[in-house]
């Protein structure tokens, strides 16, 4: 999947610099963004996700955010598994979690995100070896990734990572 079909205006958001965006530009973001999340594109759902978690946009909503963050992660998006299992680890839109949290982390560290064995390595340090099988156990079950990673993050923070902050 790539962007054959996804309207530019979303893909355009992406890399939006902070100075030249308004609010309205953010609500007008999150329109597109939901358009092309709704049609099942994982990195505007992740988009959307990061929209609801910081109120940026749209009215800051955790449960929202974490139903558009699963759909992402569903599709083996790293990035969104990424956040999805902060999510977790915080208690943020879905039960706190520290075993699917680091069955997400591990997933995004095999589709190839680095911040997912930092914050594995991070959250172990609270978990019982018990545990940490467990998630391990729940990560063998998830199939390889079916969503290419494309290199369309943000390095301005527009569209960051929740999960970084």
């Amino acid at each position: 999947m790539g962007f054959e079909g996804i309207p530019a205006k979303p893909r355009a958001g992406i890399a939006l610099p902070p100075a030249k965006v308004n609010a309205r530009d953010y609500a007008e973001a999150g329109q597109w963004f939901r358009a092309a999340a709704e049609r099942d594109y994982p990195p505007a759902q992740d988009n959307l996700a990061w929209m609801y978690y910081t109120g940026t946009g749209v009215t800051l909503d955790y449960s929202e955010a974490a139903k558009w963050v699963q759909r992402a992660a569903a599709h083996g998006y790293a990035r969104a598994q990424v956040d999805l299992g902060y999510l977790y680890e915080q208690g943020k839109g879905v039960p706190l979690d520290y075993v699917s949290a680091y069955t997400w982390y591990k997933l995004a560290a095999a589709g190839g995100d680095s911040r997912g064995s930092e914050r594995m390595k991070n959250l172990s340090r609270v978990m019982t070896q018990k545990q940490i099988s467990e998630a391990s156990n729940r990560a063998t079950q998830f199939p390889a990734s079916r969503f290419p990673r494309e290199g369309i993050s943000n390095s301005n923070g527009v569209t960051s990572s929740f999960a970084e902050r």
